[in-house]
């Protein structure tokens, strides 16, 4: 699950202008930021990349690095906003990335719903560098075989398999605090976006 910080490790609320600006990059609802998540496998050692969160948000559990669009950082696309977040969370520049699915986060326990977002899900095997500790994330390396669901949010063990396996994903979810208290899975990305009331998209990184 994406995660949206400040300077000063705090959790971000946006205002309605700063939730626009996110959305006009990136596929899902008008108005609900639009955020990323990134999946290295290195293929070679049968073995994926995650990170341990340090601070703020999901501190203490273990993701792929990602968040969310940026007009102001520069970001141009979807996929600019996610090869952007890994550099900055673990020091690497992913050189072939591919948009595998949509994920619809919704959370009851906020009731602005200034915490929901829809996330691009990226895959890729290729990058440059070493992936490095930043303030944010810890890098590790765990075994295609031994992912570490249990430290992880728990939506993860329902649609990564499928995702490690080659196949797109595309899923809502509805939390309250950590807790899913609802899920939805679709078929491909036309019916989930009719599902969640978002505009049409030709592609993921449209």
């Amino acid at each position: 699950m994406a995660q949206f910080y400040g300077d000063d490790s705090t959790f971000i609320a946006p205002d309605s202008t700063m939730a626009t600006a996110s959305a006009s990059i990136g596929v899902g609802r008008a108005g609900v930021k639009h955020t990323t998540l990134v999946y290295l496998v290195d293929q070679a050692a049968s073995r994926i990349l995650l990170a341990l969160k340090k601070r703020g948000m999901g501190a203490g559990k273990v993701n792929g690095p990602g968040g969310k669009a940026d007009v102001s950082a520069g970001d141009t696309s979807i996929r600019a906003t996610a090869i952007r977040e890994t550099q900055e969370e673990l020091g690497i520049t992913p050189t072939d990335l591919q948009a595998r699915g949509l994920i619809s986060f919704v959370f009851t326990n906020d009731g602005e719903h200034s915490w929901d977002n829809d996330c691009t899900i990226f895959f890729g095997t290729q990058w440059d560098g070493e992936p490095t500790e930043s303030d944010e994330m810890a890098p590790e390396w765990h075994p295609l075989d031994a992912v570490p669901y249990d430290r992880m949010w728990p939506d993860d063990e329902l649609w990564l398999p499928d995702l490690l396996a080659g196949k797109e994903v595309y899923w809502q979810f509805t939390f309250d605090g950590d807790a899913i208290v609802d899920s939805a899975s679709y078929a491909d990305l036309p019916t989930m976006l009719a599902a969640i009331g978002a505009p049409e998209a030709a592609a993921l990184d449209a």
